[in-house]
Parts: C-alpha cells; sequence; structure tokens
C-alpha cells in the first residue's frame, strides 16, 4: 500500500507541475516576451518570462524596484530606465533560490551627436565617437552609414575605412525613428598628392564650404593639429604638499594601438573582438619628462595623466603614453632626409594662452650640428643634429611638430635662440633621428651609445691653433688627432694611440668631430661588430680592427 500512496503522489505532483507550467505558456502568446536568460538587458516595454519550477523547487518572484521591472502571475514588465534585482524564492519557506541582476534601457535615442577627425588618408581608419541620448539608451536600435561607400565605409561597430580621394558623409541613426541622426562630413585625401596645388584641386573637385579653411595651408595645419597634445609638467612642492604646474609643452601622437578587454595589446582589430580603450603614443622633449613629478596630456579640453616610458640621454626626445575610450589621430611621418635648405615649413604646437598656435617659415639648413653639454660637466660631449628654421616656435611649443608642405612630420620642435643679436633662429630634431630612438624608448629602454674611448682634436682645428703644441704631418688636412686612449676602451684594445691621427672610421673620413660620432652611433653595443679603423702613424696609414 505503501508503494502504491508514493507512486500516486508522484503522479499528482507531475500533473500539478503540468497544469502550472501549461497555464505559464497560454500567456506567452505575446511576441513581446523575453525568456530570462543569462543575458539580463532589455528595453522599456520588454516582458520577461520567468519559470515557476527552479532548481528543484517552487518559486515565486520578488523585484527590488517595481517602478523598474513589476512581476505578475511570473511575468515581469519592463517600466523604466534603470537596473534592480529579482529574487526567485521558494514557495516552501521563503527563501532566495536566486538572484537575477536586470538592467533596463530606453528603447531608443532622442538624439545623436556624432563626431570624427574630418580630414583622412586614403587607407587610414579611425572609430567614429558618438552619443546618446538618453545615455543609458540601448545601442542595439542604432545603425551606421555611409553617403558613399566608394570613398568609405563604416562598419555595424563604427570603424570608417577611407577607401578613395572625395567626400563623404558618415552618420548614425535611430533604427526607431528616422528624424533623429547625426552626420559629419570627412574629406579624404590621397597620400601620393605631392604639392598645396593638388590638395586644392583635390578639394576643389567636391562640393564643400572651405570658407573656414582659407586656403590649403589651413588645410594641412588642421589636419596636423588632430594628432597634437598639449603637455602639463606638474612638481610636487614639498612646502605645500601639493602638484603644480611648472612647465608647458606640446606632443605628437605617433601610434595608436587597441587595448581589449584581457588587456592585450593589438595593432589592429574586428568586429569580434573585444575592445576596451585606445593606447597612444606620443614624442615630445626630454627636457619636459625629466624631473618632474607628473605629466599630464590635454586633448579635446580634457586633461588625462600619461606615462613616461623613456627619454634619451643625448638628444632631446622621450616618449610617453596615455589610454582613452575616444578615437585620436595618428600623425603622418615624413622622410627628413628628403629635407633641403629653402624647404617652407610649418611649426606647430602649444602657444599662448594653452592654445595650439602655427608659423609658417623656411628651412634655414637642412643639417646643422650643434655642440651641446648633456652630461653638465661644462665641457661639451654632444654634437646634437637639428633641422633649422625660421618659423617662430615658443617654449611651450617645444615637443610639436615641424611639418612639410604634405603635412608630413619632418622633425620635433625642441629649442630656439632669440636675443639681441639674433632673431627667430629655431632648431628641430629630424624625424629619422628621433624614429630611430622611438623604437627603443617606447620600450622603455634608454639608448646608449658606443664609445671609442679617445680624446681628440681635429685636424682643422690644430691647423688653425698654432699654439696648440700639435704638429700635423705635411699633407694632411682632415682627421681627428689622438690627444688621450682611455684605458680599457675599444681604441685601446684596438691599438690606437697617442699622437696617432684617425683619417677613417668604419669607412668615413672625418672633417668635423660630428662626422666620427654619426658614424660610432651606427653601431650596436655588444654586437661583437669589428669595424676598420685607419689611422696615421709615423709617416704611414696602418690599419686596425676596432670590436664593439
Amino acid at each position: 500500500m505503501k508503494i502504491i500512496r508514493r507512486l500516486l503522489l508522484i503522479i499528482m505532483l507531475i500533473i500539478s507541475e503540468t497544469f502550472l507550467v501549461s497555464c505559464i505558456n497560454t500567456n506567452q502568446n505575446n511576441s513581446n516576451i523575453s525568456i530570462l536568460e543569462s543575458t539580463d538587458k532589455f528595453v522599456i516595454g520588454e516582458k520577461i518570462s520567468f519559470s515557476n519550477y527552479l532548481n528543484g523547487f517552487f518559486v515565486y518572484y520578488e523585484s527590488s524596484d517595481e517602478n523598474i521591472v513589476s512581476i505578475s502571475n511570473y511575468i515581469g514588465v519592463c517600466n523604466n530606465s534603470g537596473a534592480c534585482f529579482v529574487y526567485a524564492k521558494a514557495k516552501r519557506n521563503g527563501g532566495t533560490i536566486k538572484t537575477y541582476f536586470i538592467n533596463v534601457f530606453e528603447d531608443a535615442p532622442t538624439r545623436i551627436d556624432v563626431s570624427a577627425n574630418t580630414i583622412m588618408n586614403v587607407g587610414e581608419e579611425q572609430m567614429l565617437s558618438f552619443t546618446l541620448t538618453p545615455s543609458n539608451v540601448t545601442t542595439d536600435n542604432i545603425s551606421f552609414y555611409s553617403s558613399n561607400e566608394e570613398i568609405a565605409t563604416i562598419s555595424k561597430t563604427g570603424i570608417i575605412n577611407a577607401l578613395s580621394s572625395g567626400l563623404v558623409t558618415i552618420g548614425a541613426k535611430s533604427n526607431k525613428d528616422d528624424s533623429v541622426f547625426s552626420e559629419v562630413n570627412i574629406f579624404v585625401y590621397n597620400n601620393e598628392i605631392s604639392s598645396v596645388s593638388e590638395i586644392r584641386s583635390e578639394l576643389e573637385k567636391e562640393t564643400v564650404d572651405i570658407s573656414n579653411t582659407k586656403n590649403a595651408i589651413g588645410l594641412l595645419i588642421n589636419k596636423s593639429i588632430q594628432s597634437i597634445v598639449k603637455i602639463n609638467c606638474y612638481k610636487l612642492n614639498y612646502r605645500t604638499n601639493n602638484l603644480e604646474i611648472t612647465d608647458k609643452g606640446t606632443g605628437v601622437i605617433y601610434k595608436r594601438t587597441y587595448v581589449l578587454s584581457d588587456l592585450s595589446e593589438v595593432g589592429s582589430i574586428n568586429e569580434n573582438d573585444d575592445f576596451k580603450y585606445y593606447k597612444y603614443y606620443c614624442i615630445t622633449n626630454k627636457h619636459l619628462l625629466a624631473d618632474y613629478s607628473l605629466n599630464t596630456v590635454i586633448i579635446n579640453n580634457k586633461e588625462i595623466n600619461a606615462k613616461v616610458l623613456a627619454y634619451d640621454t643625448k638628444v632631446d626626445i622621450g616618449v610617453i603614453s596615455f589610454t582613452d575610450t575616444s578615437y585620436y589621430s595618428v600623425c603622418e611621418l615624413g622622410d627628413s632626409d628628403t629635407v633641403e635648405t629653402g624647404d617652407f615649413c610649418i611649426a606647430i604646437g602649444n602657444g599662448v594662452e594653452s592654445q595650439i598656435s602655427s608659423s609658417l617659415g623656411i628651412v634655414s639648413y637642412d643639417v646643422r650640428y650643434v655642440a651641446s653639454d648633456t652630461d653638465g660637466d661644462l665641457t661639451s660631449d654632444w654634437d646634437a643634429l637639428y633641422i633649422q628654421h625660421d618659423a617662430s616656435i615658443t617654449n611651450s611649443s617645444s615637443g610639436g611638430p615641424l611639418i612639410n608642405l604634405k603635412g608630413e612630420v619632418i622633425g620635433i620642435n625642441s629649442t630656439k635662440i632669440s636675443n639681441s643679436e639674433t632673431d627667430n633662429m629655431a632648431f628641430s630634431i629630424p624625424i629619422n633621428t628621433v624614429m630611430s630612438l622611438v623604437t627603443l624608448l617606447e620600450q622603455g629602454i634608454t639608448p646608449t651609445r658606443p664609445l671609442l674611448g679617445v680624446t681628440i682634436i681635429m685636424v682643422k682645428d690644430a691647423l688653425k691653433n698654432e699654439e696648440s703644441g700639435i704638429v700635423i704631418p705635411d699633407g694632411i688636412k682632415y682627421g681627428a688627432y689622438v690627444e688621450e686612449v682611455t684605458g680599457g676602451s675599444v681604441a685601446s684594445k684596438a691599438g690606437i694611440q697617442i699622437g696617432d691621427i684617425i683619417l677613417e672610421l668604419n669607412g668615413v673620413r672625418p672633417y668635423y668631430s660630428y662626422e666620427l660620432r654619426a658614424a660610432l652611433n651606427e653601431i650596436i653595443i655588444g654586437s661583437g661588430e669589428e669595424i676598420s679603423v685607419i689611422v696615421y702613424r709615423n709617416g704611414k696609414e696602418v690599419e686596425l680592427k676596432a670590436v664593439f
């Protein structure tokens, strides 16, 4: 009898459960009912179906906020935007079996605002920035579009790809209301354009208002400004224990990477990647980074803490990085080896009252070496290579770009000379020199230079100074006279002696000291590289081998 009673009880439970489930199913004929699964994002007006049986218990449901989600007869109704908890409780004792966290969003935006860099190069990509009103509206109900997909396309996630030159309109619209949209015009140009007149010609092919641009020079400046950041340098005031701005400068964004949700850093993404934020790398001057407690960058009127990765000990160059969810442009790099005296150039940087300023000039000397003291011992130990020009720069515009008339960065502004005898003599570090250092600096590595281990006086200087006491043999018009040799140095091990005249180093015949340093800088320390050194000794040329 006991077995029969148990079987009857089980049958009654099954019948009861089937009846209850069938009652729930009859309520699910409304197509606006969703089943609560792992996703818990809903929109206002949506209905949620809850199960009456969960984890072996018959349950009922309670909402932590009926204004957001109200529940009746196992159906939840999303009333207003916001977040709340829904508790599944056992009918037998009221204990909580499961808790759901539910987000309710506005169904559609009432306003969309988009923004993007308005000038792009063919082959470039950028992310369209947009804001929705209300701020918590779901992005599932907006879509992106391009007026001409032969010029530029935009993906479902908002990535713009520039394909060919021309003017294109990129926009975002509500899928629920066609009257809610926002657009931005983007001019796509071809990197092969080689002159201002060609840029103007390309621009005039399109129907576009250029009243604010004035001319093609303005177009180039506007394009370059997109990749510039202002830099604030803070020092700790130990008396007040506060950080205070003690210097200002400029930086140039030269690299952008994508950081995913697992914090991995990649050079490009696709629609399936879980993008988190952008990481930007900026070139600036060493003197804006050394000895400061904190550096920040300012872009689009937003101040962001920057991380100093490294700076060089000889060249006035350093690299910083910062992260942000907004999309910013990367500068176009030129080839400073092609710069010639007389070329036009534009210096851009942080100007008066922290406004971005620009000035037009010409290249005075395409290759100018200036002796400098980099270790503070009041003796010149380095010949810094610069592009000398007369485009005005200020103290706070140092670290900014020097661009050519293609909009390419050909140098980084570093210093100027201005006094009663000299007017507007400015110096920028060639971009090729900069980028040869940046590959190390962005990894946090401070470059070290190979040393030969000699003290020299150039032959041309010794010949001019008869009181030096140095006797230069007849017929020797170039080279470096060796005054001292450091014990244990590369020179010492190679057999270089006091009184030798270095006539050739690694194929370079030096007339100036900077030519020796330039030849040495081509060598990697610790590489074991062997170079030829030809010296004049006792009336003969002797070839030696120096190993680094």
